[in-house]
């Protein structure tokens, strides 16, 4: 393995960990809350598209996202139908 391979493939993970840790708590919970209304959606089309909206769809930013979720529905801002760990039946809104 070439000096340079050694040198790229640990830049991948990192830029992946960077773009997680410059997306703060609360602009996560503001993406949130801004995808929805009154009206539910999917779980996992709120994930998705919170990913989308940082640039970020790998495994790691959903379950950041998906804890987010659970803090405003712990903290009674948005409300769950459903399991949350079942993301493509579960449905969430704004209270």
């Amino acid at each position: 393995m070439s000096a340079n391979a050694v040198a790229e493939m640990p830049s991948i993970e990192i830029n992946a960990l960077e773009s997680m840790t410059m997306v703060s708590d609360a602009d996560l919970d503001e993406a949130i809350i801004s995808f929805l209304s009154k009206e539910s959606l999917k779980t996992a089309m709120i994930i998705y598209l919170v990913g989308e909206k940082f640039s970020n769809t790998n495994s790691e930013f959903f379950d950041m996202i998906e804890k987010r979720i659970s803090y405003l529905i712990e903290t009674d801002r948005i409300k769950l139908y459903g399991t949350l760990s079942k993301w493509r039946s579960s449905e969430l809104s704004l209270k």
